[in-house]
């Protein structure tokens, strides 16, 4: 058995909720080799501190919420999971449908700007600008002084 599926199975070999021939894989190799054992000795020594630790108690209230949890759970029926199903999914597309016509209003936008830009690149517009300031200044072709 290979190292990385054995330092997978350590924690489950020492609890000894391995099946038979796993566990007698596991204890093959670990006679035969010293990097996973010294990784069960580390494992084992962190048990043992973890249990030589003081419990707390929890507060009051934290064993009330689960006994309403619990109570919660029993209650769950397939009509409540396929009603909260149903929620979860309404909530999710009213969150979104604002982006959805937010994007359809700018890829219209972008669309018509681009039929725009396109007709007149085909059919030009020209503008003829005949000013009659524009004749007897100094923007006109030829330069006339007033007077």
């Amino acid at each position: 058995m290979p190292c990385d599926k054995v330092l997978r199975l350590l924690s489950p070999y020492i609890d000894d909720v391995l099946n038979n021939d796993e566990a007698v894989e596991v204890s093959q190799h670990l006679n035969h080799c010293i990097n996973c054992r010294k990784e069960l000795n580390h494992l084992s020594l962190l048990r043992r501190e973890l249990k030589s630790l003081s419990r707390i108690e929890a507060p009051e209230y934290v064993h009330h919420l689960v006994q309403i949890r619990l109570a919660d759970i029993q209650k769950n029926t397939w009509r409540t999971s396929l009603r909260d199903a149903l929620e979860y999914r309404w909530a999710k597309i009213r969150t979104t449908e604002g982006r959805w016509y937010i994007t359809r209003v700018l890829g219209t936008v972008a669309t018509c700007i681009f039929f725009f830009l396109i007709s007149n690149a085909i059919h030009p517009v020209y503008l003829d600008i005949h000013s009659p300031f524009l004749d007897r200044g100094i923007f006109s072709p030829v330069y006339k002084p007033i007077g």
